[in-house]
Parts: C-alpha cells; sequence; structure tokens
C-alpha cells in the first residue's frame, strides 16, 4: 500500500482544519436545525483525508483482514509510531505539551472487531 507524501497529507489537514470552524457554525449560518458537533466535523475530516484507511473502505480491499485483522492492526501500529515520533520530533511543541500530547497517544486502546462477532 502506497500513502501520499507527508507534505501532501499535511497541506490537505491545513485545508480540512481551515474549513473545521466554518462547518462547526454552519448550522446557524444557514439557518439548520443544529449544527455540527465537533467531533463529527473531526471524523469526517478524517475520513476525507485517508478514505482507504477510515474504517469500511479499507476492509473492503483487503481481504486477509477479513480473517483476521492482523494486517489492520499492523498498520495501525505504523501509524501510531509515526505520530509518536512526529510528536517527538516537532520543533514548535514546547515540553508541556509534547509530553501530553505523547501521554494521550499512549492511552490509546487498540480494539479490532469483526462485523460477524458482534
Amino acid at each position: 500500500m502506497v500513502l501520499p507524501p507527508k507534505s501532501m497529507l499535511l497541506r490537505d489537514f491545513e485545508v480540512s482544519r481551515s474549513l473545521m470552524p466554518f462547518k462547526f457554525i454552519r448550522g446557524a449560518v444557514l439557518g439548520a436545525k443544529a449544527q455540527l458537533f465537533l467531533e463529527k466535523v473531526c471524523a469526517s475530516s478524517i475520513v476525507k483525508l485517508l478514505p482507504a484507511h477510515a474504517g469500511a473502505a479499507y476492509t473492503a480491499h483487503c481481504d486477509d483482514i477479513k480473517e483476521t485483522g492482523d494486517t489492520f492492526i499492523a498498520m495501525l501500529d505504523k501509524v501510531l509510531n509515526a505520530m509518536s515520533i512526529d510528536i517527538k520530533t516537532l520543533e514548535w511543541l514546547d515540553e508541556k505539551t509534547r509530553g501530553s500530547a505523547l501521554a494521550k497517544l499512549n492511552a490509546l486502546d487498540i480494539m479490532c472487531v469483526q462485523p460477524n462477532v458482534v
């Protein structure tokens, strides 16, 4: 599996992140019944940035993942390791923020549930 260059992902993230406040308040701006919760905006942004790696779209293209889930766990471990390395090497983070981000990242639990087992 080939991932897009890091610079492209960062650019797409910046564009997506800059649109989040607009999406968050669009209910008020357009007179919709309810605003979008920020969590839903974040989740939709992740799916837009990494569509092949978020949820059903990823599993639909990986036959072995339906049987064992090992491929998914390995991919997720690589993503989490890359995030950890990025957090440790970002120059603009102060030590308090870096420590907090790493603590939150390390607190994540990976759970793989197969649809036919649930």
